[in-house]
C-alpha cells in the first residue's frame, strides 16, 4: 500500500493502513499495562471474495465513495514515496 525508505515511513506515513499499523505498535513506558492497544477496525476481507475498489475501504477512516468502486493506482506522495490510495489521485 505504501513504499518509501524506513525513516520516511515512520516519520511521515501517508496511507491510512500504514498509519493504523504504526498506531498499533506498543511503546514501552507509554500507557497503562491494562490499556488496550489501538486496532484497525473492521474485518479483513476474504481472499475468496475480495471487495471492489480499494481492499482497505471497509476499514479505512478516510474512505469516500470512489474507494468502494475504483481500484487505486500507485501515486507519488513525496520524494521517493508512493502510496496506493485515491486520496492522492
Amino acid at each position: 500500500m505504501e513504499y518509501t525508505d524506513v525513516k520516511t515511513l515512520f516519520a511521515e506515513p501517508k496511507h491510512p493502513y500504514t498509519v493504523g499499523l504504526l498506531q498499533s505498535i506498543p511503546v514501552l513506558g507509554r500507557g497503562q499495562r491494562d490499556q488496550k492497544l489501538n486496532a484497525i477496525s473492521g474485518v479483513v476481507p476474504s481472499l475468496l471474495n475480495l471487495p471492489s475498489g480499494c481492499l482497505f475501504s471497509d476499514r479505512c477512516p478516510d474512505v469516500f465513495a470512489d474507494c468502494r468502486t475504483i481500484e487505486p493506482h500507485v501515486y507519488q506522495v513525496g520524494k521517493n514515496h508512493t502510496a496506493r490510495c485515491l486520496k492522492y489521485a
